[in-house]
């Protein structure tokens, strides 16, 4: 997710403090140098990995297209109805997309 913060980062502290994650994913490089010391302070048991974009995860677009390709959210009883994305990932898509697959803003 991605929220506003101030220039001590202590909305992204207070998060990482009330909910300790097991492993962190991100993509290589993109953290800035402040948010990995943060992170490597608060959180020294966790595990921290960098992945690279494109071969190690996906991007939005890709995900959208498997999710709506695969049948991942197919109606089990409506076999011949298309899939339908559930409303929180709906909610990330582009409201001018109909079909789901453009990631939104």
């Amino acid at each position: 997710g991605q929220f506003l913060d101030d220039r001590h980062s202590s909305r992204f502290r207070t998060l990482l403090a009330h909910n300790t994650p097991v492993q962190i994913l991100f993509e290589r490089g993109n953290p800035s140098a402040e948010t990995q010391k943060i992170m490597k302070s608060l959180l020294p048991s966790t595990v921290q990995e960098g992945l690279t974009a494109g071969s190690q995860f996906w991007n939005a677009s890709k995900t959208l297209k498997t999710l709506i390709e695969e049948g991942y959210f197919q109606d089990k009883e409506n076999s011949n109805s298309g899939a339908v994305l559930p409303p929180v990932i709906r909610s990330m898509t582009a409201e001018s997309d109909s079909l789901g697959l453009t990631p939104g803003e």
